[in-house]
């Protein structure tokens, strides 16, 4: 069984021009109170060389059309929340 990590295609960092870059998913929360929402899945670049991680454009671009049409492109949850005072 081959490992998905390593098998990976390395991308070419947009900040220092490096062959060192990865797509990773991760989850962001926007907002906060009762606009608070959590995307889930959201691609970032991360670099090996420089250690920059950055959204492309189609990614915030999906992420601005989440965040503007919340209603109806989310989808309620119960969540844990808690605040270090």
């Amino acid at each position: 069984m081959t490992d998905k990590k390593t098998t990976r295609k390395l991308i070419t960092c947009d900040i220092c021009g490096v062959d060192a870059a990865r797509e990773v998913r991760r989850s962001k929360v926007l907002g906060k109170g009762s606009k608070m929402i959590v995307v889930e899945n959201i691609p970032f670049i991360s670099c090996r060389n420089c250690g920059q991680t950055y959204i492309t454009r189609d990614a915030m671009l999906a992420v601005d059309e989440i965040r503007t049409h919340s209603q109806t492109k989310t989808v309620a949850k119960e969540l844990a929340y808690a605040k270090i005072a």
